[in-house]
């Protein structure tokens, strides 16, 4: 019996001897293998404390799951209110980053989550120096959206908030087809074109397509069999568009969309087309035009209001960060300028 006793306090003994000896290990040290949005295995930190995103639609979905506590390099174009809506939250993030080697390793980071597409070769790069690379999908349909959410919160352990978000976009948008499924009942769908800076465009299989079929309306450029570039003149002019989703951001200058409206209305062709005989030009902001995140939804919401006269009270807003859903008058309007353009991209 004693030498049990011996051996056994032996045992513990050398026990805690190895375990002196070893680091503790902690959510922040110990990884995980995990799958992207493009079906590649990562594998990445439990916890990762240090993370840099590469652009806005990585960097708003992101901060909707954690904050920003743990971001430490985001997109140079988080600065610019024009078309992301995070950007006052943003400035809490020290650095901004272009997706280049440099400025992404200077950042030491643990985590890199981009949206694709991103140069194969910065991702086998990064990848070498031990930084892991989580991609996401760049979103046409809300549906991406949905996957991306769903996948980063996911990704970092933050899956009742993912599930909170998705939950309230699909509540949002099931509202808004309901009221306009009771107008378009008694009337046609509205026919909706959408003016970029260069002239009619927003064809099948485009971000502002999926915009104007999810608030119920026609897309006119689509129905015309357009799916990239621009619609012809003669094709603007025979479109009977009956409302014009006008831009409001350029990346170079405001003045690449400041004044299309009075253009318009002095063109003597252009001024029989039924959206511009009854000046229904709608500005709603690229900044929800454009979202890659639930914001999206809010372009949605914006576009059924003016065509259909709905009202609508949106759930998705309670779950956003104070005073980010902006609100004006849509037809007003209304151009901003990047303040963050880089020529040399």
């Amino acid at each position: 019996m004693k030498n049990f006793r011996l051996l056994g306090l032996l045992c513990l003994f050398v026990a805690l001897l190895l375990g002196c000896g070893l680091p503790k290990e902690t959510a922040e040290t110990r990884t995980r293998t995990v799958t992207d949005e493009l079906g590649l295995r990562v594998e990445v930190p439990v916890r990762p404390q240090r993370i840099v995103t590469l652009d806005i639609g990585a960097t708003e979905n992101t901060m909707l799951l954690i904050g920003t506590e743990r971001l430490v390099g985001v997109s140079y174009f988080m600065d610019d209110p024009g078309i992301c809506n995070l950007f006052a939250e943003a400035q809490a993030v020290p650095a901004r980053v272009e997706r280049n080697i440099e400025h992404i390793v200077e950042l030491h980071p643990d985590l890199v989550i981009a949206s694709s597409p991103i140069k194969e070769e910065v991702v086998t790069q990064l990848m070498d120096l031990g930084i892991p690379v989580f991609q996401i999908e760049r979103p046409t349909e809300t549906a991406t959206i949905v996957g991306n959410i769903r996948a980063l919160g996911d990704l970092l352990q933050e899956e009742e908030k993912a599930a909170a978000l998705i939950a309230a976009m699909q509540a949002d948008l099931e509202s808004v087809r309901d009221a306009v499924r009771e107008v378009t009942a008694v009337r046609p769908p509205a026919r909706v074109l959408r003016i970029s800076m260069t002239g009619p465009s927003g064809g099948t299989g485009t971000v502002v397509d999926a915009i104007i079929r999810e608030a119920g309306c026609i897309n006119v450029a689509a129905e015309k069999g357009l799916h990239e570039g621009l619609l012809s003149r003669e094709q603007f002019l025979t479109s009977e568009a009956e409302w014009l989703m006008m831009p409001t951001w350029d990346f170079r200058s405001a003045h690449g969309v400041a004044g299309l409206r009075a253009k318009y209305l002095a063109d003597p062709a252009i001024v029989n087309v039924p959206a511009v005989a009854e000046e229904n030009f709608l500005y709603i902001p690229d900044y929800y035009t454009a979202a890659q995140t639930p914001y999206r939804v809010f372009a949605v919401v914006a576009l059924a209001e003016e065509v259909y006269g709905i009202r609508h009270t949106s759930r998705l807003e309670a779950l956003l960060p104070a005073g980010t859903v902006r609100r004006a008058d849509w037809r007003q309007e209304a151009t901003t300028e990047s303040v963050a353009y880089n020529d040399s991209l």
